[in-house]
């Protein structure tokens, strides 16, 4: 029945800026820009850097259970107990937001990271997204891995 009125009553959806010119204009700007700097072959030895120093948060770190990634994308998962890898929020994913969220692992870790001038994202409680811009330094990725290990000595406390 779905299909048969989406057939007969089209649903004509459109977008404002979908490839209007000037932005095309714009991404093909930007692309170039990428090529000439040779952006993605930057982006990749600073994603391995980056890999190499979160692997040695993993090793340091008891509340680190696991660190994944590659490129400049990488996730880091906190749990409790690393031998079980018992969360800290049960709930993880699902968890509300709401009230106290203070307590929260991932809140715990920007907070901290803040205080040494670095902001790292965190959409579940209990896990971490490390996400640099592309044109990141290699001075740069030592600062944030730095205030990662200041921060997460906070959450070592936590552990069993």
């Amino acid at each position: 029945d779905i299909a048969k009125f989406f057939d007969e009553y089209r649903w004509w959806h459109i977008s404002t800026h979908g490839s209007h010119p000037v932005c095309m204009a714009a991404v093909v700007s930007n692309i170039k820009v990428m090529m000439e700097e040779r952006i993605p072959d930057r982006a990749a030895k600073m994603g391995e850097h980056l890999g190499k120093r979160l692997k040695e948060l993993e090793d340091r770190h008891k509340c680190v259970g696991h660190v994944d990634g590659m490129g400049l994308a990488w996730y880091i998962e906190l749990v409790r107990d690393r031998k079980t890898k018992e969360p800290f929020v049960p709930e993880d994913r699902y968890a509300p937001y709401v009230g106290d969220t203070s307590k929260y692992p991932g809140i715990m870790v920007l907070r901290r990271c803040l205080e040494k001038g670095v902001f790292i994202g965190s959409s579940v409680p209990n896990s971490l997204k490390v996400g640099p811009p592309l044109t990141i330094t290699e001075e740069d990725v030592d600062m944030g891995v730095e205030a990662l290990d200041y921060a997460l000595m906070e959450i070592d406390e936590m552990c069993s």
